[in-house]
């Protein structure tokens, strides 16, 4: 999955001329053989992002707790804020 995501963000880079901003999700399915499939992009948040719930891995390890994804973003908009990056990511 990991390298299906970095090949999305390239492909993007290559198509747009410009870094894919956000989070996206691609939507994937797994056949009887174990062969994954993608299907879709989403641009936006999904409700497949938190693999098990209240949280996903990649809060969990960034921030040390679970969490929502709402309670995510605010804390890394403040996080951001902060440390005067804000503008800078919201270009």
């Amino acid at each position: 999955y990991y390298d299906m995501g970095i090949g999305f963000i390239d492909a993007f880079r290559r198509k747009i001329g410009q870094d894919l901003v956000g989070p996206f999700c691609i939507e994937t399915i797994i056949d009887k053989n174990q062969e994954i499939y993608s299907f879709e992009f989403s641009g936006r948040i999904v409700a497949g992002t938190n693999v098990w719930m209240p949280s996903s891995p990649y809060s969990f390890v960034t921030f040390g707790e679970d969490m929502w994804m709402g309670r995510r973003i605010a804390r890394e908009i403040r996080d951001l804020q902060e440390a005067g990056t804000l503008d800078e990511v919201l270009r």
